[in-house]
């Protein structure tokens, strides 16, 4: 907590020098942060989706995991990139072959702010 000494003494132009740097502070600080903040929030919601599509795929894993052994179908993974779902005997499955063809890979990002003299510098 800030002590305003000039006021608590009694001298000086009887403004608040407190609040007033506080807000030339504040004013000075505001446009540069939300450009940052809404980087941030974008990031937040990437993650947040993400972390949705993960769960989806856990619970399709488990659905099914379950129908492994059930009227013939076996499931089996020669890597972490292909899963293979088989029938096994005599069962009502129709057998079917399709594949998934990855078209895009994400690439990585970097967020740069100019006016810096270096990428660890603290001001400019």
């Amino acid at each position: 907590m800030a002590v305003d000494y000039l006021s608590s003494l009694n001298v000086g132009s009887g403004l608040n020098t407190t609040q007033i740097v506080d807000s030339l502070i504040e004013a000075e600080k505001a446009p540069r942060e939300k450009p940052i903040q809404d980087v941030l929030d974008k990031a937040t919601v990437s993650i947040s989706e993400l972390g949705k599509l993960k769960k989806e795929i856990n619970v399709f894993k488990t659905t099914t995991s379950t129908l492994e052994g059930q009227t013939g179908i076996s499931l089996s993974s020669s890597d972490s990139t292909a899963i293979s779902l088989n029938t096994n005997g005599d069962s009502f499955t129709n057998e079917f072959s399709h594949q998934i063809a990855v078209s895009q890979l994400a690439a990585s990002q970097v967020i740069e702010f100019s006016g810096f003299s270096s990428s660890s510098a603290l001001s400019t």
